[in-house]
């Protein structure tokens, strides 16, 4: 796989770079998996497990402010995906 998050599955297939992302993710490589997931969005931007990736890893980047950019793009793309990242981001209401 590439190392900057490019083509990470190295197929063009977004689903795939978006599961590369999330392996990233889970092992420490946050960077990569951001690079890896904005790829998959940049292949299928209608792809809201995409958006939900790469909302994902600007949270344990700790870029909140991209996280939620990420998700108003996602919430017309699927709600509850968007609700789901939105949990991770805003702290709940007391």
């Amino acid at each position: 796989p590439a190392t900057d998050g490019g083509d990470a599955a190295g197929d063009g297939l977004p689903w795939r770079a978006s599961l590369w992302g999330t392996g990233y993710a889970t092992v420490g490589r946050v960077g990569v998996a951001v690079g890896a997931c904005r790829n998959a969005v940049a292949a299928d931007p209608r792809s809201p497990g995409a958006w939900l990736n790469r909302g994902k890893g600007y949270v344990k980047r700790g870029a909140l402010d991209d996280a939620r950019t990420v998700t108003k793009v996602l919430r017309s793309l699927d709600a509850d995906l968007a609700d789901q990242l939105a949990a991770s981001v805003e702290p709940p209401s007391p």
